[in-house]
């Protein structure tokens, strides 16, 4: 299970309840059995989210998407490395997905970049306001299933990967 927040914010603005119940939410469905690993954001509201399921006893592990590309040289940040491997799995065309279109909308509205180093960079968030667009809330959440331990090297996710659970648990 995978959990992305970004509520509350310009961006996206939600009510503060709205977030002191997502860690409620997440544990409860990992106590159904419903989620192997729980990734979480730590990046602004999804900080606290993180820290909510820690005191509530669940196994979450933190993912800041800030931090410098983990395996990819061509990415600029982890943000940017889990979208294009998210794209590469979409491009097998070795798995299927149920028809959503709000995260199918979200998979398809960020554009990219190079940077002067010539790393890739995906679309801002304030970025995407600019153009009237919503926050990829739904597509960053699904796009944290490839940070998932060291299955990031698993070469372009052919092979099944473990200790993963699905993406809409």
């Amino acid at each position: 299970m995978r959990f992305a927040t970004s509520g509350g914010s310009r961006l996206n603005p939600r009510p503060a309840p709205f977030l002191a119940v997502i860690p409620l939410k997440v544990a409860d469905r990992h106590r159904r059995g419903r989620g192997d690993d729980l990734l979480g954001c730590t990046i602004a509201l999804g900080a606290g989210v993180y820290d909510r399921c820690k005191e509530l006893g669940l196994p979450v592990r933190a993912i800041n998407v800030g931090e410098t590309a983990s395996t990819r040289e061509n990415c600029m940040r982890l943000r940017d490395e889990l979208w294009f491997k998210g794209r590469e799995w979409f491009q097998d065309r070795s798995c299927s997905m149920p028809q959503d279109d709000a995260l199918i909308a979200e998979l398809t509205s960020p554009t990219y970049t190079f940077a002067s180093t010539g790393k890739m960079l995906v679309e801002s968030k304030a970025d995407m306001q600019k153009r009237g667009l919503r926050s990829p809330d739904l597509a960053d959440a699904f796009l944290l299933t490839f940070a998932c331990r060291e299955s990031r090297k698993v070469e372009r996710y052919r092979k099944p990967v473990r200790n993963c659970s699905a993406w809409a648990a």
